[in-house]
């Protein structure tokens, strides 16, 4: 019997499981969303919808086979990705300055009507750009010119994000780049020369801010972080199965601050339960997994091996420390949870990069046959 294809993608194979979880994940997050936003006077569930919607046709896009893997190739070998990059940097940049003021900081631009997170669109580009730079042999060639792009890029991203007062995901960037730069064969010497100078520059940005400073401190000292306290209960008041679709108290009394984002995990725990936490690790764990699978049987193409391994520790690294600041292993963040939060930046920027990694496991059965 022929394969059947959904837009590209041949039933049975792996790109078809994989996109069948990624869409599952996105559902459960899409549920749990409108959850939350049920119980919030004045929530935007309209405007929500929109923006999913417009994610989901995105992943649905990129994903499909309107979109040729020479096509994607072209443009990781090609001037584009060094110019969305510049292009991102500098978008950062003006949001620093001239971007909406929320709690101290200056994360986003309001383009008609909808706010765009700058930052989440820097994460892209960097992952693209060092996709298409490491794949270049005349760069790896030259290490010493390559250490010092790469250095050029650490600085140039934690140093414009940081501006936008955005500490956490000046860090979480500059942590991709090192994982990328890893597995690009750097030196060890230098990368833990860029280690060093970012651990002195984090304590650095963390001390010489008060909210930092305190925010730090009370976490070192177990007191003021009444965010995970509250977030913790609504866990353990999940149980087993938990209190079911919209019947969390949790949400409902308005006493966790940003429930519909940076500690929407909680909501789940406690609607969904023990077992629904567990199926969510599942299917996180098996799409990270399909994804490391994947980045091994496209090494043969650099390009294509970095922007996979990019993508997944994205979304790995994004998802276990909002988990961690959610349980109070971290210090509270703006970190979202990827496919939950609420807003439009992160998860159209997530569901973009989710559909191009189905695109290269499709391609990746194409070229097997």
């Amino acid at each position: 019997m022929a394969d059947i294809r959904i837009e590209g993608v041949r039933k049975n194979s792996s790109g078809f499981t994989l996109m069948m979880l990624i869409l599952l994940l996105f559902s459960i997050g899409f549920v749990t969303l409108m959850s939350v936003l049920s119980a919030a006077p004045g929530a935007s569930i309209g405007k929500q919808i929109i923006l999913s919607g417009i994610s989901l046709l995105i992943f649905l896009f990129m994903s499909s086979g309107f979109v040729k893997a020479s096509t994607v190739d072209r443009i990781l070998n090609s001037r584009f990705p060094l110019i969305l990059l510049i292009g991102a940097l500098l978008l950062a940049l003006f949001t620093a300055f001239f971007g909406e003021e929320l709690n101290g900081a200056r994360r986003w631009l309001i383009i008609g009507g909808v706010s765009v997170q700058s930052s989440e669109l820097l994460k892209v580009a960097v992952i693209l750009y060092l996709s298409s730079f490491f794949a270049h042999s005349q760069y790896n060639q030259n290490r010493r010119s390559r250490f010092i792009i790469a250095s050029i890029l650490v600085c140039g991203c934690f140093g414009v994000v940081l501006l936008q007062h955005d500490f956490s995901t000046a860090v979480m960037i500059c942590v991709l780049i090192l994982f990328m730069m890893l597995f690009a064969r750097f030196d060890l010497w230098q990368i833990l020369l860029i280690v060093f100078c970012g651990i002195t520059l984090s304590a650095g940005a963390v001390f010489l801010e008060d909210y930092r400073k305190d925010r730090f401190m009370n976490y070192i000292s177990g007191e003021g972080n009444f965010q995970s306290t509250w977030a913790i209960r609504a866990i353990s008041n999940g149980g087993w199965l938990g209190c079911g679709w919209g019947a969390g108290s949790i949400k409902a009394r308005g006493i966790l601050p940003e429930a519909e984002s940076d500690f929407i995990f909680a909501v789940l725990a406690e609607e969904f339960g023990f077992l629904g936490v567990l199926f969510l690790f599942f299917l996180i764990m098996v799409i990270c997994g399909k994804g490391l699978f994947l980045a091994d049987r496209v090494k043969h193409c650099p390009a294509r091996f970095f922007l996979v391994l990019g993508i997944i520790f994205s979304f790995l690294s994004q998802t276990l420390v909002n988990l961690a600041v959610v349980v109070g292993l971290l210090p509270t963040t703006g970190i979202p949870l990827p496919m939950f939060s609420q807003g439009g930046s992160s998860l159209v920027c997530t569901m973009f990069m989710m559909g191009l990694l189905v695109h290269i496991a499709a391609a990746a059965e194409e070229s097997n046959g």
